[in-house]
């Protein structure tokens, strides 16, 4: 006997085929919208010296257990933007800032061209910065006067070793040293980072879980790279071509959104 299907019923399934083509599409862009952003970023390069310096397993997840509250925050976040505005003009705002990011990126892009910097030298620079934060705790903790700085880096010195030394009283009698400080670090380098502004926005227009599931995955990819291979590619990688991808991919990010908030 031949079953023909009604036509509600095959609405219906056409209707569920439709969604998961949209959630596909919108975790893809929340994984591309990521590794844009994390790909050579601060979190990045940190998470791979501290992999170097301690061992993987601890240092990814310290460091990824971090970057998912940090998601989770900025999820919620967004979740929270269309009640307070109008759907287009949400979509407007987070367009027009994904081009500011953009065109930013961009510039960086061009700037590292000329200056000919390389993944390897933004290594050195916050290998550099982790060394002077553990000198800075030494001295804190000991009393001693600190050196001749701005009152403004040593007030972000002193927040980020406050930080990592609340966190340490926390979980030190559950979790290694390697995994609070690699929590400690990339929890305190990801507020107001790039891509928890853009987390914050795609999850005003898009799906929440679509977009939690693809920040998420995008994450564990950017993670596991720079505690397996991290160190290893800093000077295969030229470090202008990481910045003119994500700088492409948020512009493309803020036409679309741009174009349908009208």
């Amino acid at each position: 006997m031949i079953n023909v299907e009604s036509p509600l019923n095959l609405e219906t399934t056409l209707g569920s085929l439709q969604f998961s083509h949209g959630s596909v599409q919108n975790i893809g862009m929340s994984i591309s919208m990521i590794i844009g952003c994390e790909l050579g970023d601060k979190s990045f390069i940190v998470t791979a010296l501290l992999a170097y310096q301690y061992g993987r397993a601890s240092v990814f997840f310290g460091s990824y257990l971090a970057l998912f509250f940090m998601t989770s925050f900025a999820v919620l976040v967004g979740r929270a933007a269309p009640f307070l505005f109008p759907k287009s003009i949400t979509h407007i705002l987070g367009g027009t800032l994904f081009l500011i990011f953009g065109v930013k990126m961009l510039k960086e892009s061009k700037e590292v061209r000329e200056s000919q910097q390389s993944l390897e030298n933004e290594f050195d620079k916050v290998e550099k910065i982790i060394v002077n934060e553990e000198d800075m705790k030494k001295t804190l903790e000991l009393g001693l006067p600190a050196s001749n700085r701005s009152s403004s880096t040593l007030k972000d010195k002193f927040f980020k070793v406050f930080s990592m030394s609340c966190f340490k009283n926390l979980f030190s009698k559950k979790f290694s040293r390697a995994f609070i400080k690699a929590f400690a670090l990339i929890f305190v380098s990801e507020l107001g980072d790039r891509s928890q502004i853009a987390t914050i926005v795609m999850s005003a227009k898009e799906k929440v879980l679509d977009v939690f599931i693809g920040v998420n995955i995008g994450h564990m990819l950017c993670t596991m790279v720079a505690v397996i291979v991290g160190r290893y590619i800093s000077n295969k990688i030229e470090m202008y071509k990481v910045l003119f991808f994500g700088g492409i991919v948020f512009m493309i990010f803020g036409i679309l959104y741009i174009f349908q908030g009208f």
